[in-house]
């Protein structure tokens, strides 16, 4: 998968949301550099990971709140 810059993405194992800050190519492997808000600390966070540790997101984990029917 390719990525860009400015591409919101998360670990393929579960991650917070984080957008695409950097990427560097060498002629073995993809590194995407990645910047996210951590709550805990109140500060951006920063951390390479390999491209095939990356994927797009795609909305999936937001929280669904069920409708609300009057009985």
């Amino acid at each position: 998968m390719s990525f860009k810059v400015g591409d919101v993405v998360r670990l393929k194992s579960g991650s917070p949301k984080m957008t695409v800050e950097y990427i560097e190519r060498t002629s073995t492997k993809i590194s995407v550099h990645c910047i996210w808000w951590n709550e805990n600390t109140n500060e951006f966070d920063r951390e390479v990971f390999p491209a095939d540790a990356l994927k797009i997101d795609d909305g999936e984990n937001k929280i669904q709140i069920p409708e609300y029917s009057p009985v």
